[in-house]
């Protein structure tokens, strides 16, 4: 159970934050722990159910599942298990044509994880804004 939630309006439209959300080529620019991501599938966007392995820092790439995936149009969204642990949920809520609410929220047991979601919303947010993409720019 997720108990720590931030978020961040961001000034463009949800698919395109969304777009941030699911290409993992895109994750190690917005979220600052995460250095690189293979899917099982060998496809770099996510999708429901997909595995695979993510390194954090440093130290061994750890298997993740992609867990409640939630596909518009009022959110977009999904959560993962990382090492069988609960981690993360990402969501997206459009606010207006062009702007929308992102959303992470976090378990009660990583209260100092914030600060990693609150880098990573700035990040995201930042990209989202300026039209990037993922593999636009190096982490």
């Amino acid at each position: 159970m997720n108990l720590f939630a931030l978020g961040a309006d961001v000034a463009a439209p949800a698919d395109q934050v969304w777009e941030l959300l699911v290409d993992t080529d895109a994750w190690p620019q917005w979220g600052p722990s995460v250095r690189e991501v293979h899917l099982a599938s060998g496809a770099r966007q996510l999708t429901p159910d997909v595995t695979g392995r993510v390194r954090v820092g440093v130290g061994p790439a750890l298997p993740f599942a992609v867990r409640d995936w939630r596909e518009g149009p009022e959110e977009y969204g999904w959560s993962w298990r990382v090492v069988g642990v609960v981690a993360t949920d990402h969501r997206v809520r459009p606010a207006g044509p062009r702007t929308c609410r992102v959303e992470f929220t976090w378990p009660w047991w990583a209260p100092a994880y914030g600060v990693v979601v609150l880098l990573a919303l700035r990040r995201l947010r930042r990209m989202a804004e300026r039209g990037e993409r993922g593999g636009d720019h190096p982490g």
